[in-house]
């Protein structure tokens, strides 16, 4: 028992670090594509992952990064970052990674698309941001 308890505990801090530590392993990884969204994109990211929270007002998104890329002839952009609000007790939440897509809306204008917001579940961390990271390089 006291064995697995220290897994979880060693395994949930290194997940935390990555979280907060996902934009330096990129700059190391010298991606040339990932950008930071621009001021517009960045305030319907928020918009958006807003919708998904229980206080829309307190949502706080952060470590955001974005990568182009052509599918079926249309450019859109992968993103990634943190998101965190406030929770049933008032509090405010960890940081927890979430993933979506910048893309042009069937009216021409820009929407984001939410794919994940993962939970405070480590292992739902560690899936959303790996899968995250891997439309980035």
């Amino acid at each position: 028992m006291k064995t697995r308890i220290c897994d979880a505990i060693v395994t949930y801090s290194t997940l935390i670090l990555s979280l907060f530590s996902f934009t330096s392993v990129l700059a190391a990884d010298t991606v040339a594509d990932v950008f930071t969204p621009a001021d517009a994109e960045m305030a319907l990211i928020e918009h958006r992952l807003s919708e998904r929270m229980l206080d829309p007002s307190s949502t706080i998104v952060s470590d955001v990064l974005a990568s182009e890329e052509v599918i079926g002839g249309d450019q859109m952009a992968w993103v990634c970052g943190n998101v965190r609000g406030k929770n049933g007790l008032g509090g405010y939440s960890q940081p927890t990674p979430f993933m979506g897509a910048l893309i042009e809306a069937a009216d021409g204008a820009p929407d984001f698309l939410v794919i994940a917001v993962a939970s405070q579940d480590a292992a739902e961390q560690h899936r959303v941001l790996s899968e995250c990271l891997s439309r980035l390089k």
